[in-house]
């Protein structure tokens, strides 16, 4: 398996939990159970993601694709960060309440995973439809297999 293969599997797991968090949106104002692990999942799939393409997958990329495309998808990753970081705030704020919850706070928390999803569909669909493929032809397989050995540090 070389990295572009192992980061296109994880955006498959990612994707799955992704589509889960509209169920648990809608839960959540019974029960925040399944929204903190999931959420919790999710942040945990995305930190080592990131991780492995912003210090391993886009440096070996560097010169080799536009920058501005690489300092787009980045900058997507710090969109992401943000976005998690609201999200996981909001469910702690919900969290800290006693049922039923105020539908404002809802309201909020959904809007914050309801962003994520979006910003997280966007930026998985152009890795997986424009820069992977590029990778691909850029990289030679035995560098895509090194990356892939210094991504298992991770």
């Amino acid at each position: 398996m070389d990295i572009i293969q192992h980061l296109a599997e994880e955006h498959k797991t990612i994707v799955q939990k992704i589509n889960q968090l509209p169920s648990a949106l809608l839960k959540a104002k019974q029960s925040l159970d399944t929204l903190l692990l999931l959420s919790g999942e999710i942040e945990q799939e995305l930190s080592r993601h990131e991780k492995i393409e912003d210090l391993l997958f886009f440096p070996a990329l560097n010169g080799k694709v536009g920058e501005q495309t690489l300092q787009s998808l980045m900058k997507e990753h710090e969109e992401s960060k943000k976005a998690r970081e609201l999200f996981t705030t909001a469910i702690s704020e919900l969290k800290g309440m006693s049922g039923p919850y105020p539908p404002d706070k809802i309201k909020e928390m959904s809007n914050h995973g309801y962003k994520l999803m979006r910003i997280l569909s966007t930026h998985l669909t152009r890795e997986d439809q424009i820069l992977f493929p590029q990778a691909k032809s850029l990289l030679p397989k035995e560098r895509l297999e090194e990356l892939e050995e210094a991504s298992r540090k991770f």
